[in-house]
């Protein structure tokens, strides 16, 4: 017999042995099918739970750039589309709807011009039936529901240790329900709901 048949024969066996007698700890080595008793779990992470509004406490937003901002919901006043004062309302007379008045405070630094933190787009109503009303100011004409003096400020430029106040409208989905502010998430990750 040829030596350096015998030779390259016995190699390949005793790679194959000495990988049968090792073990599996090898990172590219994955059990197939997985051992009994395990499973592959994801984790997700959900969202921090809303903080809850009071009329007439103060609540605290933070900004994604760290600026704080006070605000107050110092009233939640239900009326209807006959209420409506605005010159541009075109909704129906019969509608429900909530007047939210707000007390806004800066102090030494504050956000920058036009970030729509409170702009009443960006509210919600939940009524407890499930129903969701997106961009609630857009529905039946509630954004223009006010007349321009009652609106208030403008909520769209600011000053530093300044208070502002303003008003918006939106519609009442069911006789009770949550209002819900979530600003953008690059503005600010928090999120405040109010129930009336």
């Amino acid at each position: 017999m040829n030596k350096k048949l015998t030779t390259r024969a016995v190699i390949p066996f005793a790679v194959l042995g000495l990988a049968a007698c090792g073990n599996d700890r090898s990172p590219e080595v994955e059990p197939f099918p997985p051992p009994v008793g395990t499973t592959a779990t994801t984790t997700t992470q959900l969202p921090p739970r809303a903080t809850e509004m009071v009329i007439g406490q103060p609540n605290t937003l933070t900004l994604s750039n760290g600026v704080e901002l006070m605000f107050t919901v110092d009233s939640l006043v239900p009326l209807t589309g006959a209420d409506c004062t605005g010159a541009a309302f075109d909704g129906p007379p019969d509608k429900q709807f909530l007047r939210v008045d707000l007390t806004v405070r800066t102090g030494e630094t504050v956000p920058a011009d036009y970030t729509s933190i409170f702009s009443p787009f960006l509210w919600k109503v939940r009524g407890d039936d499930g129903v969701v009303i997106d961009e609630a100011a857009m529905e039946e004409d509630a954004s223009y529901c006010l007349s321009v003096e009652e609106d208030g400020a403008d909520l769209d430029t600011w000053e530093t240790n300044s208070i502002y106040n303003a008003s918006f409208v939106v519609p009442q989905q069911g006789p009770a329900g949550t209002v819900i502010l979530k600003p953008s998430d690059y503005v600010s990750t928090d999120r405040f709901e109010l129930r009336y």
